[in-house]
């Protein structure tokens, strides 16, 4: 069984009467803070490591970035006091915390994802053939042509293109469904549905190395959609493909760049969250607590700037995730 199979099915199973007399595990040692995530974090979070010890001698960090389903794991095991993934927790994964602790895992945003850097948490970009003319797209757009539930378009003309493209097929491409790139996908647009157009969708898988696995992948799938005019694509975005913008809230189209990614405008950008276990009426561990404050720091913010692609949380989002934190 998959790792994340094992976790979901952990999560979903019914808690047994003698697990529900036993003690949650502890989070929290004097001094010391555990911190778990996704490797892409690796130079960012020892650049706030060496930053936060600097300012708290006293206090020791250890990292163990090994992925964020493994984090999540940690959380609820009681083997890490903080999270640090590149997406928000799935509903397994808040289950499976749940089970144990009995209320919900918090979660706050310490960063903004990168625009279109594999592995940093990079928003989904809409891509087409340069060729293709397509001016914008909605998220139910893409909904009705990824999906196979509800409405369904399965032509350029269901998309509002005419003359010869109206009867063009719509080929699917996209990372892998189980990446974290597809659950993401399928979590943003397809409200967690496993039910995609298969007989029309081309997956590319994730290689299984963890050095460039992600960019690998993100290639492959750039060079097939610039052979392919009637091709549509979601991942991270490419220089030899068209990125489309994407219809907002408001009615207006959002192009993917760094400003739209950064304020919150555009639909399909992520976030970097830090969970941790705070129970109503119980203090957080203090050292956790103060490690989440100083994420949120404009100097935290600039180290990671500098240290990686991840961009930095406004200010007004930085405060509002302080003030979360009571």
């Amino acid at each position: 069984m998959m790792r994340r199979e094992l976790l979901a099915a952990i999560a979903l199973a019914p808690v047994p009467l003698w697990a529900q007399t036993l003690p949650p595990p502890v989070h929290g040692l004097p001094g010391r803070i555990r911190l778990a995530g996704t490797p892409a974090m690796a130079q960012v979070a020892a650049e706030w490591a060496r930053a936060f010890t600097m300012r708290n001698p006293g206090i020791e960090v250890t990292l163990a970035l090994h992925g964020s389903d493994v984090a999540m794991a940690g959380l609820y095991t009681a083997t890490c006091d903080i999270a640090l993934i590149g997406r928000e927790a799935t509903k397994p994964e808040v289950q499976a915390f749940e089970w144990v602790y009995r209320f919900r895992p918090t979660g706050i945003p310490v960063l903004k994802g990168s625009v279109a850097t594999p592995g940093q948490s990079p928003a989904l970009a809409v891509m087409v053939h340069p060729g293709n003319p397509v001016a914008s797209l909605r998220v139910d757009d893409l909904r009705a042509a990824f999906g196979d539930e509800g409405t369904r378009t399965r032509r350029w003309g269901d998309l509002g293109l005419g003359g010869d493209w109206a009867e063009r097929p719509i080929n699917l491409h996209a990372p892998e469904a189980e990446s974290g790139t597809g659950r993401h996908f399928r979590a943003t647009v397809l409200g967690n549905s496993n039910r995609l157009a298969w007989p029309r969708f081309r997956e590319y898988p994730v290689p299984p190395r963890p050095e460039a696995a992600e960019a690998e992948a993100a290639a492959a799938l750039h060079h097939a959609l610039a052979r392919d005019p009637e091709g549509l694509a979601i991942g991270a975005a490419g220089a030899s493909v068209r990125s489309v913008p994407i219809v907002g809230n408001d009615g207006v189209p959002v192009s993917l760049d760094a400003a739209s990614v950064q304020a919150g405008r555009y639909p399909l950008a992520r976030s970097v969250m830090a969970y941790h276990a705070a129970s109503a009426g119980r203090p957080v561990h203090r050292e956790t607590l103060a490690f989440l404050r100083f994420m949120l720091t404009p100097e935290a913010q600039l180290l990671a700037s500098a240290a990686s692609d991840y961009l930095a949380l406004p200010a007004g989002a930085a405060q509002e995730a302080g003030a979360a934190l009571g």
